[in-house]
């Protein structure tokens, strides 16, 4: 068996399947029960399954709203902590979201879920700031000068 998910055929759409069913069971986990102590909206944006559905990797965004008069570096600060604490939360309450999950997969082995930060989010929002930054600063250079 190829260590590829992408080239081993048929498995492959089992594997989307599960993806798809655990980001179902999470997605409705997250609204309805999780209570975390940051205040913030958490969004679960990859699954990743291993190719024998033993394992999965989900990957989650938190978003925060600055505080009134916060600076930026107590923002980066809150949010690094936030981070860190809401990926514990997640990781401390996997039994009892495996154990929902079994429910609704019905599969010999229920996937062992790991939560992880997924920086991406964070990369996407920084490139589009500085293409922003820098199309503004190319529309100042361009006006003339009178």
């Amino acid at each position: 068996m190829s260590k590829h998910p992408e080239k081993r055929g048929g498995d492959n759409h089992r594997q989307v399947r599960v993806e798809k069913e655990i980001r179902d069971v999470v997605g409705t986990y997250l609204i309805g029960s999780f209570r975390s102590e940051v205040p913030g909206f958490v969004s679960l944006t990859r699954v990743i399954c291993s190719g024998d559905l033993r394992l999965a990797r989900l990957h989650i965004t938190l978003i925060l709203n600055r505080e009134e008069g916060e600076t930026d570096e107590a923002f980066e600060k809150r949010q690094v902590e936030s981070r860190k604490t809401t990926v514990k939360e997640l990781n401390d309450e996997t039994v009892e979201i495996q154990r929902r999950l079994a429910q609704v997969l019905q599969m010999r082995y229920t996937p062992k879920l790991t939560f992880y930060y997924d920086e991406g989010y964070e990369s996407a929002l920084r490139m589009e700031k500085l293409l922003s930054d820098m199309g503004s600063n190319k529309s100042n250079s361009e006006t003339p000068e009178e």
